[in-house]
């Protein structure tokens, strides 16, 4: 109905639906309904190809964040590079997912300020956020000068998660919870969960933020409200210091629990 010319040489009303002006069984409507179909088809096909092409482009584009966290992943441990003389880039000759030993990436740009140079920061981790061993992590530094753009520096993380030991007072509702935070109907620990599964749900690379840890705490069942006493943070697992400031940054790019100290006080 939106068609001005279909308009015009049927003398339609666009007020009107299609299928009130022209009989379902005309040879013009049966027409004119596959034409329809078949735009419709080609408008969704074209939207999905240049969908999938923008992806494919912003993977693509050499040098860029996106590109050097997909080239993380793409690690074959074991695996020799080839030269692609069309692209004048390195890359594998065949795919071997099980050979792709870096499961946890994150790149960041930093400032040298006493060398005066951008720095590439890059951690990585196998699963469960095991460091990869040394000769694992030698490998993966040649491979990331290799087919990283010329030029680059590069400084390489690849550590065990940062410790964290939190201390918090909870106030907690007794119909529901017990003086040890633990939940009446099943025995369980709502804010003990709730914190390990904060911490295990920060992005890897990414901060942990003392107002989203609150929140994800006062959410959870049974409690009334929380006091975040303090945090202490160690980055080899012996030395702890308390953490200040809204935000904490992982050494490492990821953080464990080391202990929760937690302590309830009954409220309304």
């Amino acid at each position: 109905m939106e068609n001005a010319a279909l308009r015009a040489a049927y003398g339609l009303d666009p007020e009107l639906q299609f299928d009130r002006q022209f009989s379902p069984v005309s040879i013009e409507a049966s027409i004119i309904g596959v034409v329809a179909y078949v735009w419709y088809l080609i408008v969704r096909v074209i939207a999905a190809f240049r969908t999938e092409t923008d992806r494919r482009i912003e993977l693509s584009y050499m040098a860029s964040i996106p590109w050097y966290y997909d080239r993380c992943l793409a690690y074959q441990h074991g695996h020799d590079l080839v030269f692609d003389p069309q692209t004048y880039r390195f890359g594998y000759a065949r795919q071997d997912p099980d050979a792709q030993i870096v499961k946890f990436a994150a790149v960041r740009q930093v400032q040298d300020v006493a060398k005066n140079i951008t720095v590439l920061k890059v951690f990585t981790n196998k699963a469960g956020n095991v460091p990869l061993t040394g000769a694992e992590h030698e490998a993966f530094k040649e491979y990331m000068r290799r087919v990283g753009a010329a030029g680059i520096h590069y400084e390489f993380v690849n550590l065990p998660p940062d410790e964290l030991k939190i201390a918090l007072q909870v106030i907690f509702n007794p119909l529901v919870l017990d003086s040890t935070g633990a939940k009446i109907l099943d025995n369980t620990y709502p804010v003990r969960e709730a914190v390990q599964a904060y911490i295990a749900g920060i992005t890897f690379g990414g901060m942990l933020n003392r107002n989203h840890l609150i929140d994800a705490i006062q959410a959870a069942e049974g409690v009334v409200d929380v006091i975040l006493n303090e945090i202490e943070h160690s980055t080899d697992g012996d030395s702890f210091t308390e953490a200040t400031g809204p935000d904490i940054v992982s050494e490492s790019g990821s953080f464990i629990i080391n202990t929760i100290n937690d302590t309830y006080t009954p409220g309304i």
